[in-house]
């Protein structure tokens, strides 16, 4: 447990709540207290015994308390390493007094600073002063609020006057939490990030906010040209397809080509690359044109006259592209209400630039990497060889990324058209098993617009298949040829399954759960 005794505690609180009982346990087991300004005032008028902060900083408060208690004779004295001799030995020498408790807590600088920046609220020497302890939990104890005296008198009296290392790493973690939450209040107030409100949340009924951070990157910051005010559910679906719409450019269209996507409600329900915007256009609202209706839609290349028609044919939300050029805005510009998004695509340095993913729980948060970047590993598992025209890396990666980017169970067909276009030709998404998503996917397929037989189409999913079942299901719709991770503990009765019906089989090795 490597039990450490304390015997010296500096306190140095704005807020005093349980100072009093704090400073009882510490006389109660003979540890001597030090106090700055404030706080050794109040312990005085309670009749505890206390010497001033100056003791150990043997230095004068000066600058009206902008330097208090920052100095190398107290530093040095919660720092220094009780456990290495020669430290001890230069604490000695040079007259330190070791501390091992550090108390404190923070002025109190506003969530949301109005007018002039309340430049004399940024705590200097109370973070300093816990940051050291905290580093050095090896020996010394911080106390960053109110709230953890109960527990620690609790742990002094389970000890004896001492703590458990286990106990003082805990405290530790605390503490560099409440001097990271304490510096981003100071850095929101100096750089604030601009909220505001939207008409509704996700429903009528709920109020929302969008919140911009310092950056220029992302939907968040794109230029809106035309059209009603963004809603949270729209802010949700452009960033998912703009995010999508630039990983297809880095990893799948070449120069020549362009590419076009649709989404509705979180999932794309129609992609297609192809030789011009146009047809990559029309070939994304083949793939479902009913999902299509009223859904957001976005270009990698600048909209053109010929395009901008082909968006007037249909409702749709929102038109996300790098840019729209002066006919195309002229004919958009007859649908008032139809939003118009301009903004860049993101390169290979933005995705590196790109924080992970956050997701606020009641009582907590959620921090995950994002998943990014295309599968580029495809390990033929089954008996059956790949035609050359199915063994395509272009298509493999495009498979993968729209199979990526739909909600998990997800499973996704995928096909080439006319001059080698790469379609999205049915899914199936956020269903509770795999086979209704795959159910879901052939039936599309079948009745798309596009036209591909399905014995031409590879079935992409985001996750290993645990049984049978959906190999079978895909022979029983056509399906010649499936991409998924592997990694099931059925993988092998999978490739059985797969090899006696004649479907190609390939693993990649990555899963790619969207929830």
């Amino acid at each position: 447990m490597e039990l450490v005794k304390a015997k010296t505690a500096l306190l140095s609180v704005y807020d005093k709540t349980g100072l009093l009982e704090l400073a009882q346990a510490f006389r109660k087991y003979g540890i001597k207290i030090y106090a700055s300004g404030g706080t050794c005032q109040a312990l005085r008028d309670a009749k505890i015994d206390v010497s001033e902060a100056q003791e150990l900083t043997k230095t004068p408060e000066a600058f009206h308390g902008r330097m208090k208690t920052l100095s190398f004779p107290l530093m040095s004295g919660i720092l220094f390493r009780r456990e290495a001799e020669e430290d001890c030995q230069t604490v000695e020498t040079l007259g330190i007094t070791p501390v091992d408790i550090v108390a404190v807590n923070f002025y109190p600088f506003p969530q949301k600073a109005a007018g002039e920046l309340p430049i004399d609220l940024i705590d200097i020497g109370g973070p300093c002063l816990l940051r050291a302890a905290a580093k050095n939990f090896a020996s010394t104890v911080s106390l960053v609020s109110p709230a953890d005296y109960t527990g620690f008198v609790a742990e002094l009296d389970r000890h004896k006057g001492a703590t458990t290392l286990e106990f003082r790493k805990s405290q530790a973690q605390k503490t560099f939490q409440a001097t990271c939450e304490y510096d981003k209040r100071i850095f929101s107030a100096f750089a604030p990030c601009q909220t505001t409100s939207l008409r509704y949340g996700e429903n009528p009924h709920q109020d929302a906010q969008i919140c911009k951070d310092h950056s220029t990157m992302g939907i968040a910051h794109a230029l809106q040209l035309q059209g009603k005010e963004m809603s949270y559910n729209n802010y949700l679906d452009a960033d998912q397809a703009w995010m999508l719409m630039s990983e297809l450019v880095l990893h799948v269209e070449e120069k020549q080509e362009s590419t076009a996507l649709v989404v509705k409600h979180g999932n794309p329900c129609g992609i297609a690359t192809a030789p011009s915007l146009k047809e990559a256009l029309a070939y994304a609202i083949e793939g479902d044109p009913i999902s299509a209706f009223g859904g957001i839609v976005a270009l990698s290349k600048s909209v053109n006259e010929e395009t901008a028609h082909l968006l007037t044919e249909k409702f749709y939300e929102i038109i996300l592209a790098p840019d729209f050029d002066t006919e195309a805005l002229k004919i958009l510009h007859a649908k008032k209400n139809l939003r118009l998004l301009k903004l860049a695509l993101y390169s290979a340095e933005d995705f590196k630039r790109m924080g992970p993913k956050h997701l606020s729980l009641v009582g907590g948060e959620l921090i995950c990497q994002r998943d990014l970047g295309a599968d580029h590993e495809f390990n033929i598992m089954g008996s059956k060889s790949w035609p050359a025209k199915f063994y395509d890396q272009r298509l493999f990666m495009f498979g993968t990324l729209a199979v990526k980017a739909i909600k998990s169970n997800a499973i996704c067909l995928v096909g080439k058209k006319d001059k080698g276009a790469l379609v999205l030709a049915g899914m199936g998404a956020g269903n509770p098993n795999r086979v209704l998503s795959l159910e879901e996917a052939a039936r599309q397929a079948k009745h798309s617009s596009l036209g591909i037989p399905m014995g031409e189409l590879v079935l992409f999913s985001d996750a290993f298949f645990p049984f049978k079942d959906s190999i079978e299901l895909a022979g029983e719709n056509g399906i010649s040829w499936i991409v998924e991770p592997g990694g099931s503990i059925k993988d092998q009765e999978v490739i059985a399954a797969a090899n006696s019906l004649s479907i190609g089989l390939i693993f990649t090795g990555r899963r790619h759960f969207n929830h």
